[in-house]
């Protein structure tokens, strides 16, 4: 007797899957505009949102558990997260017991919008 395939469960979100690539150190500045910018691209429904971190470093210290308290949050909403990430962060996720799906090719095809939100380098006026 031959089995048929099951279909793996996706989420059901609306519209094409958005991604935020972050770049530099993951501070309190860093966190707070990728919770700025998702709360806006979340706000319509359930979204697939992918968030790139491989050029993003981070310690596990409380930006770090902001962070995944974010990311946990928004998939607690109902909204699809998928990480793109590298050795280092995989160690941190684990270690920290956070366990995100990584982004696959056929979600990043999907992707139409990236955001980047990257640290500047430039000295703020007046500090």
């Amino acid at each position: 007797m031959a089995l048929a395939s099951i279909p793996v469960a996706v989420p059901r979100t609306q519209g094409a899957p958005v991604a935020v690539r972050m770049i530099g150190i993951l501070d309190r500045p860093l966190v707070e505009s990728f919770s700025d910018a998702c709360a806006g691209m979340l706000v319509t429904g359930p979204r697939t949102l992918v968030v790139n971190v491989v050029d993003t470093h981070a310690v596990r210290d409380e930006s770090f558990r902001r962070f995944v308290a974010q990311l946990e949050g928004f998939r607690a909403a109902g909204h699809d997260i998928r990480l793109h990430v590298n050795a280092a962060w995989r160690k941190l996720l684990r270690a920290h017991r956070a366990f995100f799906t990584e982004v696959d090719a056929d979600v990043h095809k999907a992707t139409r919008r990236q955001v980047i939100i990257a640290q500047t380098t430039e000295k703020r006026a007046g500090h």
